[in-house]
């Protein structure tokens, strides 16, 4: 990408950034409880609980604490791996509360995703790499490996489960 691309690129994720973080704070003060998120499945029937502005704008807060604790800092790249639902929306509103770049990707289930998963990480230049917690399980002993695949060095892994939700400092 040129470096003016690069630059408008950048200039739009950040007024996305601040606008989402603008009207999460709004609503929080106005409407923290009013319903935002319902995940359905293919019948339309509610996969788990609704979502609240109160519910995410305090565990996006959480995540954003947790990613600064472990040394992201402004302008980092965080690779997601998870599926769609209440933990995604959590972690990516996480980092935007944290400043940093999300770089959503669906955790590969065959041979070739993971090759274009290396290739977006290698792209991104990510150093820390989010994961949903069942995929953490099943990924956890392969974690070396992956890191020499996306051949960036030692990468800073990390899931939901380490978060105490209750517990936290803001960001």
């Amino acid at each position: 990408m040129s470096s003016g691309n690069q630059k408008f690129v950048e200039r739009k994720y950040n007024e996305l950034e601040t606008s989402f973080l603008i009207e999460m704070r709004k609503n929080m003060v106005d409407k923290p409880d009013s319903e935002v998120f319902t995940f359905l499945d293919d019948n339309c029937i509610p996969l788990g609980p609704t979502m609240r502005v109160r519910d995410i704008d305090m565990r996006s807060r959480a995540v954003a604490n947790f990613l600064q604790k472990r040394g992201a800092k402004p302008s980092d790249r965080v690779l997601l791996l998870m599926n769609p639902g209440r933990d995604f929306i959590t972690v990516f509103s996480g980092c935007l509360y944290a400043g940093v770049t999300a770089v959503p990707c669906y955790p590969p289930m065959s041979e070739k995703n993971v090759d274009v998963l290396f290739k977006i990480g290698r792209d991104c230049q990510s150093m820390f790499v989010f994961l949903s917690d069942d995929f953490w399980m099943m990924m956890k002993d392969s974690f070396t490996e992956m890191e020499h695949e996306f051949g960036m060095g030692k990468l800073t892994w990390m899931h939901l489960g380490e978060i105490d939700f209750d517990s936290f400092d803001e960001p």
